[in-house]
């Protein structure tokens, strides 16, 4: 799925199962963090991955205190790099599952 329009996020967010989110911190509305915080709430496991072109130390802070994300991109971002942040976090989709489906007892 993909919107650039954050109440439809939002909705998505509720009614889908998501591995993975990218978002824009500035979409007009909700701001990423807002956005990614709510998935952070209804779905916890969820990769959250902020991208944004400004580099506002409190919007940073704000995406890993509140947000947990798991990677914040800049802009502009390397393809090369967007796609091996996206591949780690869809091994790590795989690995969480893997667990879950073989829990190991130490």
């Amino acid at each position: 799925y993909s919107t650039t329009n954050p109440h439809k996020a939002i909705e998505l967010i509720d009614s889908t199962k998501f591995d993975v989110i990218l978002c824009d911190q500035k979409m007009g509305g909700p701001q990423g963090i807002d956005i990614l915080n709510y998935c952070r709430r209804i779905s916890p496991d969820t990769i959250r991955i902020l991208i944004t072109g400004y580099a506002d130390i409190n919007v940073m802070m704000d995406a890993i205190n509140k947000c947990h994300i798991h990677y914040f991109i800049s802009k502009p971002w390397s393809n090369k790099e967007l796609i091996n942040i996206i591949n780690k976090s869809l091994l790590r989709v795989i690995l969480m599952a893997t667990i879950r489906k073989f829990p190991i007892s130490i």
